[in-house]
């Protein structure tokens, strides 16, 4: 397991958005991220059938087979940061208003909780149900980034 580190000062960083990771982020960084899974969580890609989406099981490994998209798994958001000037490494660990996140890459930073519980998409019989764009949890995050990180400072 890497050692993660705190930011060692200050950082202007230009926060771009929320979302969730994707699959591949996810199994390039696993190692890295501060667990404390009691819960599966969702991450950004399909399924491998309609209806489902993948996620991350409780045992730390991403199941790109998928989940129904109306069950109600864990949200655990990335922020998009503008890397150009921020000398961020993987695994340093970056306090924004109060929350604690990880960089699992440059450009990209994990939130150390999970944020609510919530279903990848109500309808899962909806043609573009595992699309995350058309989803109800891009919803709920970016409702959650505009309420609790937008509108701070970093």
């Amino acid at each position: 397991m890497r050692v993660i580190e705190f930011l060692p000062q200050e950082a202007d960083l230009k926060i771009l958005g929320a979302r969730l990771l994707t699959a591949a982020e996810y199994e390039a960084c696993r190692k890295m991220i501060p667990v404390s899974f009691d819960v599966s969580l969702w991450l950004k890609d399909a399924g491998e059938r309609r209806g489902e989406a993948a996620y991350v099981y409780t045992n730390n490994t991403a199941n790109l087979s998928g989940m129904n998209t109306d069950y109600s798994l864990g949200i655990r958001p990335a922020l998009e940061y503008d890397p150009e000037g921020a000398e961020l490494k993987d695994g340093y660990r970056v306090e924004i208003n109060g929350k604690m996140f990880t960089v699992v890459k440059q450009g990209v930073l994990l939130s150390d909780e999970v944020i609510g519980w919530g279903p990848f998409r109500t309808d899962k019989f909806a043609p573009d149900c595992g699309d995350y764009e058309a989803s109800d949890i891009k919803k709920t995050i970016d409702e959650w980034f505009s309420k609790e990180i937008a509108d701070g400072t970093v």
